[in-house]
């Protein structure tokens, strides 16, 4: 009896194995090429992350240093703005502000140009109306310190009172500048009565912008025009 193909499916499944033995060499090899490259590209992608969070760090120092240096300035300046407040105070208080002082005829001229902002009441030692003035200007000079007050007996000044055409006492002569830009003649303008107040005195000046500080009890900040007594 012959028996066919046996010798045949024999060589032919050694074929298969020997195949089947490749392919999975082949499947293992490319399976480890997969996991190297995979492991490859994780490593970089850690390293790109890192790259990244030192370059994030670097940015975040660089801006940590922009902004420190930008308040240092601003410190630096505020701390010279301080400086120079404080100069200018020491030589208004040298120059009189914050006080209420008599002068002479000699000193008005030099006094009221050098001032920015200055106060000079005329007033004669007998009139009780000068004297009413003297007490509420003596208050202004030091509830508003950046503005100069003065006075000057008319009985010692006879060429500024000429000059100036003082004929009611008391004149308080506001200046800017060294420019006469309004003058309070007697009571008048504060309704003439003797018991006006300091502040509506201090209105007057505010309105003419010779006293520029913040009315004294203004506490709603009403300024310039105001009609309150």
């Amino acid at each position: 009896m012959h028996l066919k193909g046996s010798g045949n499916e024999t060589s032919d499944r050694l074929r298969d194995l020997a195949t089947s033995a490749v392919l999975e060499k082949a499947i293992e090899d490319r399976l480890k090429k997969e996991e190297n490259r995979g492991a490859a590209q994780s490593d970089a992608g850690v390293g790109g992350v890192k790259r990244q969070a030192d370059s994030d760090e670097g940015a975040t120092d660089h801006g940590d240093d922009a902004e420190d240096s930008e308040l240092s300035r601003l410190r630096e300046r505020r701390i010279q703005q301080i400086k120079a407040a404080a100069a200018d105070r020491k030589k208004e208080s040298e120059m009189g502000y914050g006080e209420y002082t008599m002068i002479d005829e000699e000193d008005f001229l030099n006094t009221v140009t050098k001032c920015k902002r200055c106060v000079c009441h005329f007033f004669h030692r007998e009139f009780e109306r000068c004297k009413i003035m003297d007490r509420h200007l003596s208050v202004l000079a030091q509830q508003y310190d950046r503005t100069r007050f003065i006075k000057m007996d008319v009985t010692k000044a006879p060429f500024f009172v000429a000059k100036l055409a003082i004929r009611t006492l008391p004149t308080v002569v506001l200046f800017v500048d060294g420019v006469a830009v309004h003058r309070i003649v007697g009571f008048e303008e504060l309704g003439g009565v003797d018991t006006f107040s300091s502040r509506q005195l201090a209105k007057i000046m505010h309105k003419h912008q010779v006293i520029t500080q913040k009315l004294v009890g203004d506490e709603s900040g009403r300024s310039n025009g105001d009609d309150e007594n």
